[in-house]
């Protein structure tokens, strides 16, 4: 017995024949979403945040920033990507443990008082019986390989070094570079190069009200907010 379908008709909260094919539903709904994220104030396309490795380009920093746009935007340094020599298994502890045991943030100190003065420092390390079993899986050559690939890709997930806002982001990008700039010197005291870092940005959309000084102001102080980055000296 054939049973003839009713004839579906076009109209308001309908369904049409065409939207009941399989899968129509899932790829309306992933083109919905993609769409949905592109679309930033009134319908303007947003921008992800953009990466550079100051070790991936060739000349340096100073040849990445002429890669960086001059406009408005909030921007991060984020801690050198290491790279562990998995040759030796003596050198490969050195190396993860030095990694391990790279600050978080510079030695902050202040006045209690008028006789006192506080230290704040931090530290991280594996205990004594962590590092036996480091130093003993360290012989299996497998082992160093694996988890030098480890930590290569849990990088991008740490907490950025430092954020901060600018009108110009290539020129402010070169300020941080002199060597003599606030952001190099407390990098630096804590054995870390800044033109051996990873930075990340985003250009604010190009909207006027958008692009005012309160507004990035405000960007900059929710994302450190957020983020916690261990190399601002003052929030704001």
């Amino acid at each position: 017995m054939i049973v003839q379908m009713p004839r579906l008709t076009c109209g308001p909260g309908m369904v049409t024949p065409q939207l009941l094919r399989p899968g129509w539903f899932r790829r309306a709904r992933r083109r919905s979403s993609t769409l949905s994220k592109r679309k930033g104030p009134r319908g303007k396309r947003m921008s992800d945040f953009k990466r550079i490795d100051f070790a991936d380009v060739l000349g340096g920093a100073w040849a990445a920033c002429e890669r960086l746009p001059n406009a408005p935007g909030v921007y991060a340094f984020f801690s050198p990507t290491p790279v562990l020599p998995t040759g030796s298994s003596t050198e490969f502890v050195v190396a993860l443990n030095a990694l391990i045991e790279q600050r978080a943030s510079p030695v902050q100190s202040a006045r209690i008082g008028s006789l006192h003065e506080i230290s704040l420092d931090n530290y991280s390390g594996l205990s004594s019986h962590k590092m036996d079993v480091l130093r003993e899986r360290a012989e299996d050559p497998i082992f160093r390989e694996e988890i030098a690939a480890v930590v290569s890709r849990c990088m991008p997930l740490r907490s950025p070094l430092y954020v901060g806002q600018t009108v110009t982001i290539q020129a402010r990008i070169k300020q941080h570079l002199s060597p003599s700039s606030d952001l190099a010197t407390r990098l630096r005291s804590t054995g870390l190069a800044i033109d051996r870092c990873v930075i990340a940005y985003r250009l604010m959309p190009d909207l006027k009200t958008l692009q005012s000084q309160n507004v990035l102001t405000l960007t900059e102080e929710i994302v450190t907010r957020l983020l916690r980055p261990g190399y601002v000296s003052r929030i704001g």
